[in-house]
């Protein structure tokens, strides 16, 4: 696993290092004391697995940092204040470490990201040759082609995704669909939603409007994915 290490105090850092480099099947790839510089770097990453982020840093706080991401990988929140740890959950980390981070305390938290990746993977099923996936409904596999996945909507533990027919129910993470899901159709407009642009007909202020089968919703988009959104889907200003 790919980890990335945010935190200004420097002890901190240094110990989480000592405790990747000895853990088997882990690799540092970077450590930043500025979150702000961290990121436009991550962005460029093609694949990060965790971040350990802290929650409390002069310039960016870890809350602040991580509503700054378009793709936003599996947090574990670091921090001296166990009163932040509710903020931390709310923002669905995996997991909150309390400062001063012993190493058994270390492992599990890795178990937890290895877990969330293993029930990733296992849910949603490979990719097959005509774009399409299945997803279980009930007691059964229901295969969804890519063009008939109209949006996907994360809630506290679950995610929803809306078809052309149907709706299903997963345990995945926006941000595992977003790594999935290809980027010419879907973009992500809101820290809670992925849409198919093949059915966006309209684009209003914080509001984009959704067509399909005669129906039609609207979805909300956020400052921070505005940019994505206008160019990736007009042509003409």
């Amino acid at each position: 696993m790919n980890c990335i290490i945010i935190d200004d105090d420097k002890v901190i850092c240094t110990l989480l290092e000592q405790y990747i480099k000895k853990t088997s099947g882990l690799q540092l790839k970077y450590v930043f004391h500025n979150p702000i510089q961290a990121i436009e770097a991550i962005q460029e990453f093609s694949h990060i697995d965790v971040i350990f982020l802290d929650m409390e840093m002069p310039e960016m706080n870890g809350i602040e940092f991580l509503e700054s991401l378009l793709t936003i990988p599996h947090i574990v929140f670091i921090s001296s204040n166990k009163e932040y740890a509710l903020d931390a959950f709310n923002y669905n980390a995996l997991d909150f470490l309390l400062k001063p981070i012993e190493y058994p305390r270390f492992l599990k938290s890795i178990q937890k990201v290895k877990d969330a990746i293993k029930e990733h993977s296992a849910q949603i099923k490979p990719e097959l040759t005509d774009n399409s996936y299945f997803f279980k409904k009930k007691n059964a596999y229901y295969k969804v082609l890519q063009e008939d996945i109209i949006w996907i909507e994360a809630h506290d533990n679950y995610s929803k995704i809306i078809t052309c027919d149907s709706i299903f129910l997963t345990n995945n993470t926006l941000k595992s669909f977003e790594d999935m899901l290809p980027r010419h159709l879907f973009i992500r407009t809101h820290r809670s939603f992925i849409i198919n642009k093949k059915y966006l007909t309209r684009i209003e202020e914080n509001r984009l409007h959704l067509e399909y089968k005669g129906k039609s919703t609207s979805i909300p988009y956020s400052k921070m994915y505005k940019d994505a959104i206008f160019n990736s889907t007009i042509s003409f200003k």
